[in-house]
């Protein structure tokens, strides 16, 4: 994403700022990911199951709102403000992590499963 903003815009600022929101949606999506280790986690229990996560990811996304918005902590930080169309690349970017970590998981399921025969 850093190199990609980079190039699109020209504005260290703006990569700046796309490279460290990435890293932090990746790490919601896998926390999300990783709620059960052998079983899927994309399930209303994995998604809702601990109100502390949830409160914690929301005290995130706001501090994050609060690193891309207020000027400043963008001078402070040397970052850019976003419009939807960064924000929605970002997000596309870094639910990756949740398909990768789920086929992952299918594949050890069923390895597991194959080898039980």
């Amino acid at each position: 994403m850093f190199l990609w903003e980079l190039r699109q815009s020209n504005d260290l600022a703006t990569a700046r700022t796309a490279a460290v929101n990435t890293v932090v949606l990746f790490e919601i999506f896998y926390l999300f990911s990783a709620r059960f280790l052998g079983a899927p986690s994309l399930t209303r229990a994995g998604l809702f199951g601990s109100h502390a996560v949830l409160a914690a990811i929301a005290s995130v996304v706001l501090l994050q709102l609060f690193f891309t918005y207020l000027s400043f902590l963008r001078q402070l930080f040397g970052t850019a403000a976003w419009d939807g169309a960064t924000w929605l690349r970002a997000i596309l970017v870094a639910t990756s992590v949740i398909v990768l970590v789920e086929a992952e998981k299918w594949w050890f399921r069923r390895r597991a499963a194959a080898n039980a025969h």
